[in-house]
């Protein structure tokens, strides 16, 4: 199970899982469209830091960005979009795909 923390209910989803099947569940948790430099960030990846008993979190995280809300309007993907924006997001999904991949391992 895969979760990028938007609310609650991902924490919520992935411990009732655990309690369902009476054993831990590989789940990994991530945060998705965070804005750089806000304290909102910083309590979130704090939140991150004391959920790490229970479920693994990723250390990638996702900025909200403009071109990444465009890309499915567009039929597109952040690496098909040019310039920096396109460029930076392509790289923090990257970062965030090799970081999952090997966690699964």
């Amino acid at each position: 199970m895969l979760a990028g923390l938007r609310s609650p209910f991902s924490i919520n989803l992935i411990k009732q899982v655990q309690l369902v099947r009476q054993e831990p569940t590989k789940a990994l948790m991530f945060l998705g469209r965070a804005v750089k430099g806000t304290k909102l960030k910083t309590e979130a990846m704090e939140l991150l830091g004391k959920l790490a008993r229970t479920i693994k979190v990723l250390n990638s995280v996702v900025h909200q960005k403009q071109v990444i809300a465009d890309s499915s309007g567009q039929a597109a993907t952040v690496w098909d979009w040019g310039g920096q924006p396109g460029k930076d997001s392509g790289k923090e999904y990257s970062r965030l795909f090799k970081e999952i991949m090997g966690a699964l391992k």
